[in-house]
């Protein structure tokens, strides 16, 4: 009988040692299997500080980022407080332009870039 318990014993720690290398015997859920949480992007504007009455001005969202996936989605509005002839050609393409029709006086706008990354998180500047 003293074989048969130590072939028992050696298969028992054989198995303890398997699952232990494994990651353990089962059951819960979680630990390190878990996806890691999506990280939010990083939304950038690159646009001229200032601009004419009847022109255009070229904007970019192309600084924004996402360090664990990518943009899905840009989203450009402009803030006119002085409701000036102002109006973004393509508001959901990173580059696009800023059209200015005729102005009255001198106004300030504020530009907004929404960026969403391809977990739907989001981010702005």
């Amino acid at each position: 009988m003293k074989r048969r318990q130590s072939t028992i014993s050696v298969l028992l720690l054989f198995l303890a040692l398997l699952l232990s290398a494994c990651g353990g015997g089962g059951g819960g859920g979680g630990g390190s299997n878990a996806p890691a949480a999506n990280v939010p992007p990083q939304a950038a504007i690159s646009a001229p500080s200032s601009a004419n009455e009847r022109t255009s001005a070229k904007i970019s969202g192309t600084g924004s980022s996402d360090s664990d996936g990518s943009i899905a989605a840009y989203q450009w509005s402009v803030d006119n407080p002085d409701n000036i002839n102002v109006s973004i050609e393509n508001p959901t393409q990173v580059n696009t332009k800023l059209v200015f029709g005729e102005v009255q006086t001198t106004a300030d706008i504020t530009l907004n870039l929404k960026v969403t990354d391809n977990a739907d998180a989001t981010a702005s500047a």
